[in-house]
């Protein structure tokens, strides 16, 4: 256990630098509003390219509370049992803990948490549109330690089952959208066997569905 350990710590990287989340792949489910031209502030469908005459058709953040914390990601493409046993079938696992910052009640900096398994994520969001295609992800550990730079599974629809719109008070249907991390830090394990870590702190807000 002492060399996993030590393994584990030696191939940890630590980032500083701030980057936008590629939250594209979800616009297809979130509202869109007219920027400027003869159409400001009308609803738009961002695939129109005539949508907003003289303006650009943008997503629609709505009124409402933002929200911080840090997200913390745990892929293994094969967990095992408490011994140390691989499990029968082999399936991939990935859980996901946010860190809400703030005052809650009583409770300050409450945590979410989530579990995965098979360790797919969806490529879309939850409202899909009629007839979309549902297609997801396998998030495996390879994918995890490229965060810091594609940034990818971060544009993901975690809601933690409602728990994070009941904190802020934002209604049900609007989605918790990550736009922004920053301070990533990478364990890679995909060589040895022990799950691969990504955590970053994270801005995001609550957007209208489409």
């Amino acid at each position: 256990m002492t060399r996993q350990i030590l393994t584990a710590l030696a191939v940890m990287l630590v980032g500083t630098a701030h980057a936008a989340v590629d939250i594209s792949i979800r616009e297809i489910g979130l509202a869109h509003v007219c920027k400027g031209g003869s159409s400001d502030g009308s609803v738009c469908d961002h695939q129109d390219e005539e949508a907003c005459p003289g303006g650009s058709c943008v997503l629609k953040l709505g009124a409402g509370p933002k929200f911080k914390g840090v997200i913390t990601v745990v892929s293994q493409d094969a967990p095992t049992n408490f011994w140390g046993d691989p499990l029968d079938p082999q399936s991939g696992s990935i859980s996901v803990t946010l860190q809400v910052k703030g005052r809650f009640g009583d409770v300050k900096n409450p945590i979410l948490a989530v579990t995965f398994q098979p360790n797919d994520i969806p490529n879309n969001v939850l409202n899909y549109p009629p007839n979309s295609s549902r297609q997801s992800q396998p998030m495996d550990e390879n994918a995890i330690v490229q965060l810091p730079t594609s940034g990818g599974i971060l544009s993901r629809p975690f809601t933690f089952d409602g728990q994070l719109n009941a904190l802020f008070n934002a209604a049900p249907e609007r989605l918790p959208v990550i736009v922004m991390f920053s301070k990533p830090i990478v364990t890679d394990n995909t060589q040895n066997g022990m799950p691969s870590v990504f955590s970053a702190k994270v801005l995001g807000f609550f957007m209208d569905p489409n």
